[in-house]
């Protein structure tokens, strides 16, 4: 893993967590404002972050939280989908009714 310089004045990464942010309400068919509901951040706050708004840590998260991903990737780069969807996948069998054989 190599250490890259980001300037937090440019704007980039918030660009990119927002892309990712976009992608990944795609991929679980949320809207914005479900993800700001489930998440309790303000719709219009949500929809501005969405757009590539300043993103503060406990909302990012909350975010990586809901979605079950980590910050690295969500900062970096997503898993690939089906990658992501397995990962789902199993969370809801170990949420729903955990057993001691659930990995």
């Amino acid at each position: 893993m190599s250490i890259q310089n980001i300037n937090p004045d440019d704007g980039a990464l918030d660009a990119l967590i927002a892309e990712h942010v976009n992608t990944l309400c795609h991929r679980a068919r949320v809207s914005g404002r479900q993800l700001a509901m489930a998440t309790g951040i303000n719709p219009g706050t949500m929809a501005r972050k969405m757009r590539g708004a300043v993103w503060h840590v406990n909302e990012l998260v909350s975010v990586c939280a809901f979605f079950d991903v980590t910050l690295e990737e969500m900062t970096t780069g997503l898993p690939p989908l089906a990658e992501w969807q397995a990962r789902r996948d199993l969370r809801g069998c170990r949420d729903s009714n955990p057993r001691p054989s659930d990995p």
